[in-house]
């Protein structure tokens, strides 16, 4: 949900212009995993296609 906190670790701290670099963490839910920096996936364990195809297509937003 938009607005909500999440708490990230910080590998290097910042340097000139650039901010701090981020670990590279998932958030997991029921059918589908968040993952920083490398997009996302959605589970292969939905049977419904309809669906799944909601879920990809909502995850391009």
């Amino acid at each position: 949900m938009r607005g909500q906190k999440i708490l990230v670790q910080v590998t290097k701290e910042s340097r000139d212009a650039k901010g701090p670099t981020l670990n590279n963490s998932s958030i997991p839910g029921r059918f589908l995993v968040l993952m920083h920096g490398q997009g996302s996936a959605v589970s292969r364990k939905i049977e419904d296609d309809q669906k799944e195809r909601n879920l990809r297509i909502s995850l391009r937003f």
